[in-house]
C-alpha cells in the first residue's frame, strides 16, 4: 500500500475532535472536484441517496486509562434543479445540491443530533465540475467541490451564505484527499448494503502526517459504483493520532486515539425535494 509522509496541518487536533460539523471553505475557487469522495457523478434531479453508519472513537490518556465513546451518522445527499448559472462571465450548466449530515444517538424521532449534529449545505455547483476522478493531470487530489452559490444552516440556526468551495473532508466524510501516490485501485468488487447490492471499483488510501509531537495515520477503503446515486457504495476510514514529548524520539510515539467510521448506503429514491428554500 502506498504511503507519504506530510506536515502536519494545524487543524489535525480538529479532525480527532468527534464528529464536529464544521466544513472547511477556502476564499477562492477551486478546481473541478468530486467533493472529498461524496459526489463522483450528478444524477438525474429529484435523484435521493442516504448513508448511515457508525462513528466509534477510543481515547487513552497517558495513566491508558480508555474512554470509547459511539455515535451514529446519517448522510443524505440529494441532486436538485438545473439551471444555467453565469460564472466569469460565461453561462454554464449548473445542478442544486443538498448534502445533510446528522450526527447524534438513535432516539424515538430518528437520531438524537442536539442543537449543533445537524447540519445542511445548499449549494449551485457547475455541472463540469463533477470530474468522477481523485486527482487532475498534474497529480493534485480533486478535494473541492466549487461553489456558484452557497448556504449553510446549522441546527435551527438561519441559513448563512458561504464562500466559494465545499470540502466534505473532515466534517461530512474522514476519507482524506489522498494523492495518487498515496491510493491504491484494488479493482473490481462488491458489497451487499442495507441499499441493496452493487458492483464498483474497489480503492484503499493511505497517509501519515507528522509533526514533532504527534503523528496522524488516515487508512480508508471505499467502493464506487456507476450504479449508485453519486456514486459512493461504502466506506471505511481508520484515523489513529500518536503523541509524543518535543523532547523525546519518534520511536517514544504512543496512541491518543483512535477513530473508526463506517458508513454504507441504506436508501435510495427518485422523488427529493429540497428542505432549504432559496432565499
Amino acid at each position: 500500500m502506498p504511503t507519504a509522509v506530510r506536515p502536519l496541518a494545524a487543524a489535525c487536533a480538529a479532525l480527532l475532535l468527534f464528529a464536529g460539523p464544521a466544513a472547511v471553505f477556502p476564499n477562492a475557487m477551486a478546481p473541478t472536484a468530486q467533493a472529498g469522495g461524496l459526489v463522483w457523478t450528478l444524477p438525474e434531479p429529484g435523484t435521493m441517496v442516504r448513508h448511515e453508519g457508525t462513528y466509534t472513537q477510543t481515547l487513552t490518556d497517558r495513566q491508558n486509562q480508555v474512554t470509547t465513546v459511539e455515535r451514529r451518522r446519517q448522510i443524505t445527499v440529494r441532486a436538485l434543479e438545473a439551471e444555467t448559472a453565469s460564472v466569469d462571465g460565461n453561462d454554464v450548466p449548473a445542478r442544486w445540491l443538498e448534502i445533510v449530515s446528522e450526527v447524534g444517538t438513535p432516539g424515538e424521532r430518528g437520531l438524537e443530533t442536539g442543537p449543533a449534529g445537524r447540519v445542511l449545505f445548499k449549494v449551485l455547483v457547475p455541472e463540469d465540475a463533477v470530474t468522477g476522478v481523485v486527482a487532475n493531470e498534474n497529480g493534485i487530489p480533486e478535494a473541492f467541490l466549487p461553489v456558484i452559490r452557497g448556504w449553510k444552516q446549522v441546527g435551527d440556526l438561519e441559513p448563512v451564505e458561504f464562500g466559494s468551495a465545499l470540502r466534505a473532508y473532515p466534517s461530512l466524510t474522514l476519507l482524506k484527499d489522498y494523492e495518487p501516490t498515496e491510493l491504491t485501485d484494488e479493482g473490481q468488487d462488491s458489497a451487499d448494503t442495507p441499499g441493496g447490492r452493487f458492483d464498483g471499483t474497489r480503492y484503499r488510501g493511505k497517509v501519515v502526517e507528522e509533526s514533532e509531537r504527534a503523528r496522524v495515520t488516515n487508512e480508508g477503503t471505499f467502493l464506487i459504483s456507476p450504479d449508485v446515486p453519486f456514486g459512493p457504495v461504502e466506506w471505511e476510514v481508520t484515523l489513529t493520532r500518536e503523541e509524543k514529548d518535543l523532547s523525546e524520539p519518534r520511536s517514544a510515539y504512543r496512541e491518543s486515539s483512535k477513530t473508526v467510521v463506517r458508513m454504507s448506503v441504506h436508501e435510495i429514491a427518485d422523488d427529493a425535494r429540497g428542505e432549504l428554500p432559496l432565499p
